[in-house]
């Protein structure tokens, strides 16, 4: 009998805790369409709150039905907020104008304040959300200057995933300096969320954490809102680039490990061994499927060799996001 309470209790527990995950999702959902014209937000959100914690992507083409990848598949939006997975004929269809439209809503109808940002090719949202933008470029000397006519959009929502380094973490076990090594869509960005977290929340002599946060996506304190959960010892420096944004916290922050999204440049690679060698922590990312395609840049290798991180993590792919394929020693590598 007390272990058929103990079964029901556990299983409650885990129903309550599935419920507020999906809530949380929902409201991501929310908040990543919420700056969007009211028609177009109100479109979105017919599909139902069910269908909402299982977006991961939302596609805007001109003159193409709107589209969501789902669970890595391509759903296409129908009138009534129906899904199909088959090309519809009664698709909500956005006009080039509805698409213009939509961008200058993301940029808070402020179109050249986010030129810079268009030029990069995405605009950060409230909450951490990305929507990336194409249209046509102008270029002078191999530099885009302007995007115009706008043609695609495509939100990608993004969200904590509570707990979803403790096993990473407890793989790497007292190391403070390694890399993420991930494609796109594999949990790059979520993990570093929680291992802020998980750092600066300890109970007992808490861990001070800087983060270097360039796009303004690992906490979203820049694009306006409350911006992302990253712990109670946790200072941001928001939009700063990367290269900068190391020394004023080393000079400033007195941080036990500072934390930074992909590594750009070589520049960064020579900051972040600066950092190391002054004797803190550091946790960075980098786009890959594998060490060897990691490798093949040339800060990366940089930073490899140097040992400014002890170990690397291969994350499994966008098929299981947050999942470690592999732990690599990095002096393996040398």
């Amino acid at each position: 009998m007390a272990r058929w309470y103990f079964c029901y209790g556990l299983k409650k527990i885990r129903s309550i805790l599935g419920q507020v995950l999906i809530k949380l999702n929902m409201k991501n959902y929310k908040d990543a369409v919420s700056l969007l014209p009211r028609d177009l937000r109100g479109e979105l959100l017919s599909i139902g709150e069910d269908k909402m914690s299982k977006v991961n992507e939302i596609r805007l083409r001109s003159k193409r039905a709107v589209s969501f990848i789902v669970d890595g598949l391509v759903m296409y939006l129908c009138t009534g907020g129906r899904l199909s997975s088959i090309y519809p004929q009664n698709g909500i269809i956005l006009s080039a104008e509805n698409l213009e439209q939509a961008a200058a809503a993301l940029c808070r109808y402020s179109v050249h304040s986010y030129t810079e940002c268009i030029n990069r090719g995405y605009i950060t949202l409230p909450g951490g959300h990305r929507a990336g933008i194409c249209g046509t470029a102008s270029v002078k000397n191999s530099e885009i200057t302007a995007v115009r006519c706008f043609t695609s959009i495509n939100i990608r929502i993004a969200r904590d995933f509570y707990g979803c380094s403790k096993k990473l973490l407890s793989q790497l076990g007292d190391c403070d300096s390694f890399l993420i090594i991930g494609s796109p869509m594999s949990g790059k960005t979520t993990l570093l969320r929680d291992i802020c977290r998980y750092f600066s929340n300890e109970p007992i002599n808490p861990k001070k954490i800087t983060v270097v946060d360039e796009r303004d996506e690992i906490g979203a304190y820049g694009a306006g809102g409350e911006g992302r959960d990253l712990g109670i010892n946790t200072d941001v420096l928001s939009l700063y680039p990367k290269g900068v944004g190391i020394e004023i916290a080393l000079r400033c922050f007195s941080p036990d490990i500072i934390i930074l999204d992909e590594v750009g440049n070589l520049i960064e690679a020579k900051k972040i061994i600066e950092g190391v060698n002054s004797g803190v922590g550091f946790v960075a990312t980098a786009h890959g499927s594998s060490i060897d395609e990691a490798i093949t840049r040339p800060q990366i290798k940089m930073l490899i060799k140097s040992t400014a991180f002890k170990k690397a993590a291969i994350l499994c792919g966008k098929e299981k996001p947050c999942e470690v394929k592999e732990i690599i020693d990095c002096k393996t590598l040398l």
